[in-house]
């Protein structure tokens, strides 16, 4: 059973108030014991993923 997650477009939002792009990719995955949402967007100086906790929303790591 999938505990209460946020939504894409929460993920979404909270990866574009981090990065300035436009999203190309977006993935849910449990890696790890852990919900997350893998995005991508695309930024003038390229590709940036952000991983975003499925659960609490907080950033888990980008590059």
């Amino acid at each position: 059973m999938i505990p209460n997650i946020i939504s894409e477009l929460q993920a979404i939002h909270i990866a574009e108030s981090l990065v300035e792009g436009s999203v190309v990719e977006m993935v849910f995955d449990k890696g790890d014991g852990q919900y997350v949402y893998e995005i991508e967007l695309k930024t003038d100086n390229g590709i940036v993923e952000v991983v975003v906790d499925a659960i609490t929303g907080d950033v888990l790591r980008y590059y």
